[in-house]
């Protein structure tokens, strides 16, 4: 299971090493896009994943993804 996490091509994005760098280990609640036009797919993209994978959320980065997605 880890392995096909890590290799998953819904976690694998190709990014620039500066936008790799600020994302760090950053949770939605603390880090989006600065691309403003990819953040209703990083917010798909993120949900999709914690529900394939059955992975918790905090409460702050939950209501992050809600706010993203409600504006798509």
């Amino acid at each position: 299971m880890r392995a096909r996490f890590a290799n998953d091509p819904a976690n694998l994005i190709a990014v620039a090493g500066a936008a790799n760098f600020a994302k760090a280990s950053h949770t939605p609640a603390s880090w989006m896009p600065p691309n403003e036009a990819f953040r209703c797919d990083y917010a798909h993209r993120y949900t999709s994943v914690l529900r394939q994978y059955g992975l918790p959320i905090d409460r702050a980065s939950a209501e992050a993804l809600r706010g993203v997605l409600r504006a798509c």
